[in-house]
């Protein structure tokens, strides 16, 4: 199950594969979508870069 899109509304990240099923949803407040790949999406929240795997379990967590 790859990433085919990802939304932000608001507070919350929602990821899709490319059947437009939902893969995961993450309420974080503060974040900003950076970007997505077909295996990780990218957030920023304050000074933090985090990137979670397409089933959103978070793969790396460093400061910016």
């Amino acid at each position: 199950m790859a990433i085919a899109s990802v939304i932000q509304k608001n507070n919350q990240i929602v990821a899709y594969d490319e059947n437009n099923r939902m893969l995961f949803q993450k309420l974080v407040p503060g974040t900003e979508l950076m970007g997505y790949t077909s295996s990780t999406v990218t957030v920023k929240r304050a000074h933090e870069i985090i990137v979670w795997d397409e089933r959103g379990n978070t793969k790396s967590q460093r400061f910016a």
